[in-house]
């Protein structure tokens, strides 16, 4: 069951037909969102802060099913890991960072990730043997809740990609401009059980 639940979060559930020529086509997003960092935590097998690279391989991701029309375009981006709070890799080390083809179909509420950007990721280590659509990568990462799962980080402070990222922990009260500083987000996350 857990295999299925993170194939569908890495699928992100994009609805939509796959266009070759003229604008992309566009979709919505079906995946669990989260409010607070705490909750993001417990459901990440990765988090820490990368820098995205350049787009490693791009596929249409059927879910297993064999079947275009079940496919969305996913793209797979090189990030290198800065900084680890909890899991694996280490910094230094190389990852790939599982994300919808914007280019190919708009997905309703994604942001897009490009080269050069430095965000605190929020992820499930994932293989094809969980995600049966996926053929070109080994392991890969995918964020906990799509856009819920990246947070832009500039000037030591994160800022969340999701309106619906509020607050650090679950029974805190909402904050209507949330951005912590990364050492308070490290410091929740090392305490935060996952």
């Amino acid at each position: 069951m857990r295999a299925l639940a993170a194939s569908t979060l890495v699928l992100l559930a994009g609805c939509g037909s796959v266009h070759s020529d003229g604008p992309p086509a566009s979709g919505s997003a079906d995946y669990a969102t989260y409010g607070s960092v705490e909750d993001l935590a417990r459901e990440a097998d990765f988090v820490g802060v990368v820098r995205i690279g350049e787009v490693s391989t791009r596929e249409l991701d059927d879910g297993g099913s064999g079947d275009p029309a079940d496919g969305v375009p996913m793209a797979f981006w090189n990030a290198e890991v800065t900084e680890t709070w909890r899991g694996e890799p280490l910094a230094d080390q190389k990852i790939v960072v599982a994300w919808p083809d914007l280019e190919k179909e708009q997905v309703d509420g994604r942001s897009d990730l490009a080269a050069g950007q430095v965000v605190v990721l929020f992820a499930r280590r994932l293989t094809p043997a969980e995600a049966p659509g996926i053929k070109t990568q080994e392991v890969f990462y995918a964020p906990v809740g799509g856009d819920n799962g990246v947070l832009d980080v500039k000037d030591e402070v994160a800022a969340p990609r999701s309106a619906d990222l509020e607050r650090l922990r679950a029974d805190d009260a909402e904050s209507g401009d949330f951005a912590p500083a990364l050492e308070v987000l490290k410091g929740l996350v090392s305490k935060t059980p996952g």
